[in-house]
């Protein structure tokens, strides 16, 4: 019997369209300098849309760095993803679809308590500062009456991000009040709390939520009020910090880049610190809205939140202001305030008890152990014999003996005289020492090479900004019901549209489905589905079924997400029928189809759409 080869091979990344990858050039400020791929890492880094002083890093493109030539080190061009959750970060850490994030205590304590081989680099925050439990105001109209007090909660709808440290403070203040299985808590990702609130015939009607950022500005805009902030939780002793951690694997690649990254962000935040100049002078302009944005950090900051309805690199005054007045709710810690056992420690062997960030982890996985939200406290368990001893933080197995929180790489950022090698993204350019005490000559530097470039402080590049009026984003063009099929072999590509073409994203609910099949229907079809290339965000998924016509049952051959190249997947072989393919982007709402590419480069080979 004749025998017959059907290979369809798709390429994914919300995108099943042939590309051409036919250079890898890379063009860079400051001269034609001309790199191959393998010259360039590149980085992602996922933060949140949240006021945050070191996301001006983003903005300005001070996180890329320069190839050193001198130590053979590649180039890196780094790309910010905001994040609609902390979990959903780690999750993307775990399995390499980020390389460095964001994240806040609870879901930190839950990565650590899974074993996620994660470090964490950088303490980023002491307090959300836009974060809380928000509630609606009364309604006389509709007779509602709207939450007053934590007693108000019985028998009310309270959503959250699920894992997230306002879910952690939500499920604490029932705790607290004796409110345990009175309260309808419900899990909802940041765009769909916004929904849900826009919602009136939901049913249950949201009351409130445990939120931040642009999900509680949008509350407080549309008849809903603050009930508790997240500052008030940690006076209550359920205070709530951000980190920035980092793949294990990755930063022991790459040492010197994750020394410069904590540099950056350190040194940042030691402006804030000192806002009103008094160790620097500069810094008092650096957080002046009034100053041009060039000069203040204010701008950079608000463009990289990308907030909806601003124009890319025209922030408004409003929001200008309103930025400004929330980093002042936030609470930064300087560099030598982290370098202490009261945080996350130092690397000369002072600290011979756990630091304080070891007991907030442990204390934050304690309680959602109680609450049934982890099954284990994993390296952090009290009970294993390598944390049970009074010198347990010299034992490299146990929680403070290992380097899950490792100071290290702040430490030789700005302790040791080499401070920017090479400076940023300009290539020769360096700053052998601070120079005068307390002013920090790198931030300085960064500020003249970029005005002697023209460098604007914005992205130069950026996916996902969303108009006014259109909460959704993408190209995906694919429809649910297409059909490939033939009685000639069939070798080709498809794809949803958005091809991972700089630019271009995969849209938000969409989803899409091939049935292919061969003609005639016989025992010798075999249809053969190679995946090319696969881009999609965790929690977004591409499954492949093989089934017959007038067969309702189907077989489910894979399930795919995450990212992968050539080969490293296997191919899908169904011999005889039908084979689906079916793909479902379902967390790829407003927050999470953004990017910001913040180099000079163009990137037409790695920047694709993740």
């Amino acid at each position: 019997m004749k025998s017959l080869r059907r290979k369809l091979m798709p390429l994914l990344s919300g995108s099943l369209l042939p590309i051409i990858f036919a250079s890898h050039a890379i063009l860079r400020a400051g001269g034609a300098l001309a790199l191959g791929a393998e010259d360039v890492v590149r980085v992602r880094f996922g933060y949140f849309d949240a006021a945050s002083p070191i996301l001006a890093a983003c903005g300005r493109g001070w996180l890329d760095l320069a190839r050193n030539v001198q130590k053979n080190l590649p180039a890196y061009v780094v790309e910010c993803f905001p994040q609609s959750a902390g979990v959903v970060a780690a999750s993307r850490l775990d399995n390499a679809d980020l390389d460095i994030a964001g994240l806040g205590s609870a879901p930190w304590a839950e990565a650590v308590a899974r074993g996620l081989d994660l470090k964490e680099i950088y303490a980023t925050d002491w307090a959300v500062a836009t974060g809380g439990i928000f509630v609606r105001e009364d309604d006389s109209i509709e007779g509602y009456k709207g939450i007053k007090s934590p007693r108000d909660l019985i028998n009310r709808t309270i959503a959250a991000p699920s894992g997230s440290t306002m879910h952690y403070q939500l499920l604490f203040l029932i705790k607290e009040y004796g409110l345990t299985g009175q309260v309808n808590v419900i899990k909802l990702s940041l765009t769909e709390i916004i929904e849900a609130w826009e919602d009136e015939d939901r049913n249950p009607l949201i009351d409130g939520a445990g939120c931040w950022g642009v999900a509680s500005e949008y509350i407080l805009e549309h008849e809903g009020r603050e009930l508790i902030s997240a500052n008030v939780f940690s006076h209550w002793g359920a205070g709530v910090y951000g980190v920035a951690a980092v793949r294990r694997a990755f930063a022991e690649d790459h040492p010197e880049f994750i020394e410069h990254v904590v540099g950056i962000f350190s040194r940042i935040t030691d402006s804030i610190r000192d806002q009103y100049g008094r160790t620097d002078p500069r810094n008092s302009n650096r957080w002046d809205v009034q100053e041009n944005n060039t000069v203040n950090f204010v701008g950079s900051i608000v463009d990289v939140i990308m907030i909806q309805g601003e124009t890319p690199g025209a922030p408004s005054s409003d929001q200008l202001i309103t930025v400004r007045e929330t980093l002042d709710l936030g609470v930064w810690r300087t560099t030598s305030e982290q370098l202490t056992c009261n945080y996350i420690g130092d690397v000369k062997g002072s600290c011979t008890t756990p630091t304080g960030h070891h007991l907030a982890a442990i204390k934050t996985a304690e309680f959602l152990l109680e609450q049934k939200l982890i099954s284990t406290l994993g390296i952090m368990d009290p009970l294993l014999p390598f944390n049970n001893k009074s010198d347990s933080c010299e034992d490299q197995y146990s929680f403070c003996g290992k380097d899950i929180i490792d100071p290290s790489y702040l430490a030789s950022a700005r302790t040791e005289s080499d401070v920017g090698t090479p400076l940023g993204q300009y290539e020769g350019s360096f700053v052998e020492d601070d120079g005068e005490p307390g002013k920090d000559v790198v931030l300085a530097q960064l500020e003249k090479l970029d005005a002697d470039a023209g460098r604007l402080p914005y992205a130069v590049n950026e996916i996902g900004r969303v108009s006014e009026e259109n909460l959704s984003s993408g190209h995906s063009n694919c429809t649910s019901d297409s059909t490939i099929s033939g009685d000639f072999v069939l070798n080709g590509t498809f794809g949803d549209g958005a091809s991972a073409l700089p630019g271009r994203s995969y849209s938000d609910n969409q989803h899409c489905r091939w049935t292919i099949y061969p003609l005639p229907l016989d025992d010798d079809g075999l249809v053969e589905v190679r995946i090319q290339r696969l881009r999609v965000w965790s929690g977004d998924f591409v499954r492949i079924y093989s089934g017959c016509p007038g067969n309702t049952s189907r077989t489910l051959l894979a399930q795919l997400s995450g990212m992968y190249e050539n080969d490293e997947l296997p191919d899908a072989l169904v011999i005889l029928c039908i084979i689906d393919i079916l793909m479902f982007f379902r967390v790829s709402k407003l927050s999470e189809t953004k990017r910001v590419v913040s180099s000079f480069s163009i990137w037409p080979f790695l920047s694709a759409t993740i």
